[in-house]
């Protein structure tokens, strides 16, 4: 095939386009054939020097764009990525590559069969049953074979989360598998071929397959370190007769939890484990049940149980044997909370799966995860999350990554030495706190939603429609964050910059704080408060605006097309208006200190305001009515002051124009040229 070979150039170091590998992987059946074919040519490629720098280099560029295609962790990655870790190297050879091949492709590293069994080819039965749902009571654990734990897990997982089960088989087509588990390091993948044992390994009695797959799968996984439980060797008697929650925890990716049975009251109908238990059982929770001794009821000891039900109507808790029907026709049975309590001791005791309770570390990626109930999930040092979804409850994130994070219903994503990518916090009762080290980056805080940025802790981009963003002493929001319909509050020490605030929105700048390089657009506020500082902030638009109060700074506003800063207190310096802006000095404490107003732009000064030391320019206006002004320099420009304005030193040039009308007085004006001229009408003085 053209296609095939073209990648399998790549591998010699001429490496196609990623969207050209994509095209050919869909044409062929996917990435895992394609793979296969291109590794088992680049082996014949392999001299008796072995791998070359070269083709060693190819390989890991291959690994590299296979993971862009399929993503990071997944099936086909995961198997080309474990290969590699193998031992593979410069100056391998043909045959030790090939053998690795084989192995994490093909399932030919079978573990060995139990003494007097073999594994035989099971090809010719299904997979799964039509009906998924039924599979739980068709499975047989085998004879001799010690392993309960294990599938008692298999059969609890087929009662209650049967999807689980599916998802965790990739069919290659050619009679091999993926098989999908967890270990501490996140999810792992091994590939089993369709050899099983004849009596002694789990089968199912509706001649399907999975059941033994995924055994067998587990076996190696083991063997490999790619589970939680690990063994010496690759064989079936290395899991018998040992392990506990090893298996559950390697099937969901979850922690345990255990619950005793001294509390009567608490197995009893609706006591607190009965409801935890019945809760988790409806909502796709794995349960099991160790016991530690044998009774004329069902119990076996030194044995694991799968709780598949309660029976409601008699308070009971329903036992699968995973023996299963072949073996004891006692394989489900229910029992009492009187009887549990009897067998009260260290060693009998429910397993379950810790509900919505994570931890991802070191390589470790979790994804697609709701976390309820006060569920968390913590993604520590170099740990990754993509798309969970918080419904009342938490992720911590500590030197991991989380992206896209959907927070709701009274939840809570913090940020400490991590990163959060693309968060939206959905309603009032959801937040994202930001941390000494932490770094927020494009979140969305909707419909009264709250981002907080604490000491350390850095927000980028953040966007808030009618949401919440709160910045502390040594918290930092940068990067055009926008606010509609919302606000962003600066306390004090804290820092923004290049916010953009939108219609509706406000951004609150408190005593000590400091905000610069902010948009104010249509419709938007800024509000400094006392001790707060606005630097370079640009006021655009039809009722954009800037108010301070007392005590309250800017420096080099800029205001422009209908946006406006009203100085009722606080200074303003070196403010410049362009058309269309307005800088409005409206009581004698406000005051502007070197402002310039330039074509169409305008100053008012009123009520006792002041200025210092303003250039209107170019067509620009000033009106003092009731204020005081000094230093006042026009240059094709107008001005006037009435109504008990001062204006000091005032100074007219290219064609400007100053009319001192009722009540308005000039101290030390100067004219510069013939065409410009000083008005003093009616109750004026000049």
């Amino acid at each position: 095939m053209i296609e095939a070979e073209n990648l399998n150039a790549g591998l010699s170091g001429q490496s196609a386009a990623n969207v050209a590998r994509a095209t050919v992987y869909a044409a062929t059946g996917g990435s895992y054939t394609v793979t296969l074919q291109n590794l088992e040519s680049f082996a014949q490629t392999i001299t008796s020097s072995g791998i070359t720098k070269d083709q060693y280099s190819s390989l890991q560029q291959e690994l590299e764009n296979i993971t862009k295609i399929d993503g990071a962790y997944t099936y086909v990655p995961s198997i080309f990525g474990n290969l590699m870790d193998s031992g593979i190297a410069v100056g391998t050879s043909a045959s030790a590559f090939t053998a690795q091949i084989q192995k994490w492709f093909l399932g030919t590293d079978r573990p060995t069969a139990l003494p007097n069994d073999s594994l035989q080819d099971k090809s010719s039965n299904s997979l799964f049953p039509t009906d998924i749902s039924t599979a739980y009571n068709h499975i047989d654990q085998g004879y001799n074979n010690g392993d309960c734990y294990l599938v008692a897990a298999l059969v609890e997982t087929a009662a209650v989360n049967p999807t689980l089960l599916q998802n965790m088989i990739t069919d290659n087509g050619n009679g091999t598998y993926g098989v999908q588990f967890y270990n501490g390091y996140g999810s792992q993948y091994v590939t089993v071929d369709s050899y099983l044992p004849g009596y002694t390994g789990a089968y199912s009695t509706d001649n399907t397959n999975w059941a033994g797959l995924i055994e067998k799968a587990y076996i190696q996984a083991q063997a490999d370190g790619l589970a939680y439980q690990m063994a010496a060797s690759n064989t079936y008697s290395a899991v018998a007769n040992g392990g506990f929650d090893q298996p559950l925890k390697s099937i969901t990716g979850k922690g345990t939890v255990t619950y005793g049975l001294s509390d009567l009251n608490a197995l009893a109908k609706g006591g607190t484990i009965y409801q935890k238990i019945q809760y988790d059982l409806k909502n796709g929770i794995e349960v099991l049940f160790g016991s530690n001794q044998s009774t004329d009821y069902g119990l076996v000891g030194g044995h694991m149980f799968a709780v598949t039900a309660i029976d409601d109507a008699t308070g009971c808790y329903v036992f699968n044997n995973p023996w299963g029907p072949h073996e004891t026709s006692n394989y489900q049975f229910e029992i009492t909370a009187a009887q549990l309590n009897s067998q009260a001791s260290v060693n009998d005791l429910f397993l379950a799966s810790e509900i919505n309770n994570y931890i991802v570390r070191n390589t470790q990626v979790q994804s697609g995860l709701t976390i309820a109930d006060g569920g968390n999930v913590a993604v520590l040092s170099g740990g990754q999350s993509f798309d969970i979804v918080l419904t009342n409850g938490n992720e911590h994130v500590s030197g991991g990554k989380a992206f896209h994070t959907t927070v709701t219903s009274g939840s809570q994503l913090t940020v400490v030495n991590g990163t959060t990518s693309g968060s939206v916090l959905e309603n009032p009762w959801s937040a994202e706190t930001v941390s000494a080290g932490g770094v927020a980056f494009a979140t969305s805080a909707l419909n009264g939603a709250g981002q907080t940025i604490s000491a350390g802790g850095v927000a980028s981009q953040t966007y808030a429609s009618a949401g919440n963003i709160f910045v502390f002493s040594g918290g930092n929001l940068a990067q055009a964050s926008a606010i509609a319909q919302g606000a962003v509050h600066l306390f004090s020490a804290g820092q923004a910059s290049h916010t953009q605030v939108l219609s509706g929105g406000t951004e609150y700048v408190g005593d000590g704080a400091v905000s610069s390089d902010t948009v104010v657009a249509a419709g938007g506020t800024e509000h400094i408060s006392a001790g707060g500082l606005g630097v370079g902030t640009l006021v655009s638009g039809a009722g954009a605006s800037i108010w301070m109060d007392s005590n309250a700074q800017t420096q080099g506003a800029v205001l422009q097309a209908g946006g406006q800063q009203g100085l009722g207190a606080g200074t303003a310096y070196n403010t410049i208006v362009n058309s269309g802006g307005l800088l409005y000095v409206v009581n004698a404490a406000g005051m502007a200190v070197s402002a310039t107003v330039n074509q169409a732009g305008s100053a008012v000064v009123t009520n006792g305001g002041v200025v210092s030391g303003v250039v209107v320019k170019n067509g620009g206006s000033i009106t003092i009515d009731g204020g005081n002004t000094s230093n006042v320099a026009l240059a094709a420009a107008t001005g006037s002051v009435a109504s008990n304005g001062v204006v000091s030193a005032l100074t007219l040039s290219a064609r400007a124009t100053f009319s001192v009308d009722n009540g308005g007085i000039v101290r030390g004006g100067q004219v510069s040229d013939a065409g410009s001229w000083l008005f003093a009408t009616s109750g004026g003085a000049g």
